[in-house]
């Protein structure tokens, strides 16, 4: 692969690298890695220390996450739009996420999860996880909410201390806590939980961004993180962290290491906990 890219684009022929992972998807049990093309030359290990972006490769996990939140039905009568994306960029400008150009036909309307998975459509993919999000957004409300009332004398303080008056602060805070009631949050991380932490509990480990491109892959991973996190798709849903190591034992075959930690954890099934939620922020 090194060497086809490199036919095609001698100008880059020096800075390219490549990594190859593969696992046993039944127990994530390593059976290869490469981490770059020469040891000798190289000591980094780009299967395990590069993180890049994997662009559609991520998308799966997006669908969980609409799967999770959204579509509770068949996953053929869930469909949203196929059209460009406006995605802002501050100061008033605006990026439209796109289909490539050379996805025929470029745009199809309305399709369904298989079709926008199937036909890696970026522009349906954003639609899709906008959904998501606003679903999510709709579960933390109550969470939200509880954390905000908490934090009353706090707020009413904040705005008394940049000079209103004791009403004009309750007054804020009140208007603070209908925005929440409408499902307006600020904390962008808040935001993105219902991707990002389904992507940790599959098993990436690297920081994804809190930003809704993230959905199509444009937040950084590594090949080894990326590759484990699929195991979930094809075992019936259960996490297994990656080894190298089946076990280690004496000339008497006594266990000296074994591999009694890697237990298969649910993935996509975990129930979302309002009540816990609620409970963690009053302690807060």
């Amino acid at each position: 692969g090194l060497a086809k890219y490199r036919a095609r684009q001698p100008q880059n022929a020096s800075k390219i690298q490549g990594a190859v992972v593969v696992l046993n998807v039944k127990n994530a049990e390593i059976l290869a890695m490469v981490g770059g093309e020469n040891f000798e030359k190289s000591k980094f290990n780009n299967a395990t220390q590069a993180e890049r972006q994997p662009g559609s490769t991520f998308k799966p996990f997006a669908n969980a996450g609409y799967l999770k939140y959204v579509c509770k039905s068949d996953r053929a009568r869930c469909i949203f739009a196929d059209s460009p994306f406006p995605v802002s960029m501050g100061g008033g400008r605006i990026h439209y996420v796109e289909n490539y150009p050379y996805t025929i036909p470029r745009y199809r309307g309305f399709v369904n999860m298989d079709t926008q998975l199937g036909e890696s459509r970026n522009a349906a993919t954003m639609r899709m996880a906008k959904e998501a999000e606003l679903a999510w957004i709709k579960l933390l409300i109550p969470e939200k909410l509880a954390e905000h009332e908490i934090k009353k004398d706090e707020r009413i303080a904040h705005f008394r201390k940049l000079g209103y008056s004791a009403n004009g602060a309750l007054r804020e805070y009140e208007e603070e806590h209908a925005l929440i009631s409408k499902g307006v949050l600020w904390d962008l991380e808040d935001k993105m939980r219902w991707l990002t932490e389904l992507a940790k509990d599959a098993g990436i480990n690297s920081k994804l961004e809190p930003y809704l491109v993230t959905a199509i892959g444009a937040s950084e991973v590594c090949v080894l993180c990326i590759t484990s996190a699929f195991i979930p798709f094809v075992n019936g849903g259960f996490r297994v962290s990656p080894s190298m190591i089946r076990g280690i034992f004496d000339n008497n075959l006594n266990s000296l290491l074994g591999d009694e930690s890697r237990v298969p954890e649910p993935v996509f099934d975990k129930a979302l906990d309002i009540e816990g939620m609620k409970e963690n922020a009053r302690i807060a």
